[in-house]
């Protein structure tokens, strides 16, 4: 049996017209944080890479007969369990800045119609994202 660990790097970067940031003055002090609450990076509504908690479902299809019957098709459950938490944050007031966080999500794939429901899959991920924001501008490296 070989394993492979697949390294991917995603870049997400978003401007958020709510956090337009004042004018830093002589008093804009920086602050370094463990455990922040929050993230730099507003989380986008439709990226399918973000650690999250949700369920599915849907039909998967293949070239060759997944099943004993002879059909292609077959219903399929998802769920998938995750979150992301930020383990470091350096920012100044305005909250320009920079933070680091640990991530994690479990995806499972299971086979529906059956006599028992069969589990097909599991997916592990991890990652480390970087999240960095100036002004309206946020970015995230994962």
């Amino acid at each position: 049996m070989r394993w492979t660990l697949p390294v991917a790097m995603a870049i997400s970067l978003a401007i958020d017209a709510s956090a337009v940031a004042s004018p830093a003055g002589d008093d804009a002090a920086c602050t370094s944080t463990a455990l922040p609450g929050g993230h730099l990076f507003a989380p986008l509504a439709a990226d399918p890479y973000l650690s999250r908690l949700g369920v599915g479902f849907g039909l998967l299809s293949s070239d060759r007969a997944l099943l004993t019957s002879g059909t292609n098709r077959i219903a399929v459950g998802i769920v998938a369990l995750g979150g992301t938490v930020g383990l470091y944050r350096h920012s100044d007031r305005d909250c320009n800045g920079l933070q680091i966080g640990l991530g994690g999500s479990v995806l499972s794939l299971f086979r529906m119609h059956s006599t028992f429901t069969r589990l097909l899959s599991v997916d592990y991920r991890g990652s480390l994202p970087l999240e960095v924001r100036h002004g309206m501008v946020s970015a995230r490296l994962r």
